[in-house]
């Protein structure tokens, strides 16, 4: 069960879009879902292959509670830190879960390339 003290990281929720630059060709931004206060919990580390050369990667937990907009996360989406120890991270959502109690937990890997 979440604390309103426990909530020590302030993030951004981008989705990605696209849209017609002025040339008129299709281009990809991204725009921002939700800002949320979140618990950062650090999950575990593992190495990832990608492009022949292994990257290491950490799972990081967050969790919040649960509202409509926090609830259309998807993991084709990132996540910023706005505010907190690990300010100016910027990770991939992996994956989300939905949990009983009214909260939310979402998984980003932090190094991990978008």
């Amino acid at each position: 069960m979440l604390k309103p003290g426990q909530l020590n990281h302030y993030v951004r929720v981008e989705r990605r879009v696209s849209g017609i630059d002025s040339h008129g060709n299709t281009q990809q931004t991204w725009e921002t879902l939700c800002h949320r206060w979140v618990k950062w919990w650090e999950d575990f580390a593992r190495e990832k292959n990608s492009q022949g050369r292994l990257h290491s990667i950490n799972r990081v937990v967050l969790k919040t509670w649960q509202d409509a907009e926090i609830n259309a996360v998807t993991a084709e989406m990132r996540v910023i830190v706005v505010e907190g120890l690990h300010k100016g991270v910027t990770a991939p959502v992996a994956f989300v879960q939905i949990e009983d109690n009214h909260e939310i937990a979402i998984t980003i890997e932090v190094g991990a390339q978008e």
